[in-house]
């Protein structure tokens, strides 16, 4: 389906240079498609396009890389069977190709051969984080009579989402985090075993809370 991207559709054993590709900052490799990202920002696609995963704004494939049409700024990018992913700068993410099951995200089941942003997503964020910046927040006193106090470590947490769950899975408490601590009163709750869930666009996390 031309998805070596040299300007022919013959199969090659060993590797083949494809054609005019320069500044490359990664590749993703779909089922018969292959989706190359730019340092300017821009993605480039070849080979198989019948459900237009080149997202050129057409369903002709190509031997020879394409650029996808109407998309810049993309920092990270993944190809599927017959859809592709990129990840934009603006923490947006934008998919193109075959819909049948509804992976581009957009609320419908049609194809698309140029990209749409996929709706409904917190924003996506590119990068690594430290398992012990993510586990940086603790509900004091643990056991306690309801009165605690939650205290964020990391302040990219500081602007979420406080959940208390009792042992049926039942949410009983809920509220905005806005500050590094936040007082929680519970005295009207039964003994017993409780969770907290704090929880922003990039993080969720869960510790086991006790009423005495």
């Amino acid at each position: 389906e031309g998805q070596l991207g040299n300007g022919t559709n013959t199969s090659s054993n060993v590797p083949v240079q494809v054609n005019i590709l320069s500044g490359i900052m990664s590749i993703a490799g779909g089922y018969f498609h292959c989706l190359a990202l730019k340092n300017d920002g821009t993605v480039l696609a070849w080979g198989w396009n019948n459900y237009g995963q080149l997202g050129n704004g057409t369903n002709t494939g190509s031997n020879v890389p394409v650029q996808v049409n109407t998309l810049s700024g993309a920092m990270a990018i993944a190809a599927g069977r017959e859809h592709s992913l990129a990840v934009k700068s603006d923490q947006t993410v934008w998919a193109w190709g075959g819909n049948t099951a509804g992976p581009l995200g957009n609320g419908t089941n049609i194809d698309s051969n140029v990209p749409v942003l996929v709706t409904g997503l917190c924003p996506v964020q590119i990068g690594v984080y430290e398992i012990t910046e993510q586990l940086s927040f603790s509900v004091f006193p643990n056991p306690s009579q309801g009165n605690f106090q939650l205290t964020v470590g990391n302040i990219k947490l500081a602007k979420g989402e406080l959940q208390i769950f009792n042992s049926f899975g039942e949410i009983i408490y809920s509220s905005l985090i806005n500050s590094e601590k936040t007082e929680i009163k519970l005295k009207d709750q039964k003994q017993g075993i409780y969770f907290v869930r704090v929880s922003n666009c990039n993080y969720t996390l869960t510790e086991k809370l006790i009423i005495e």
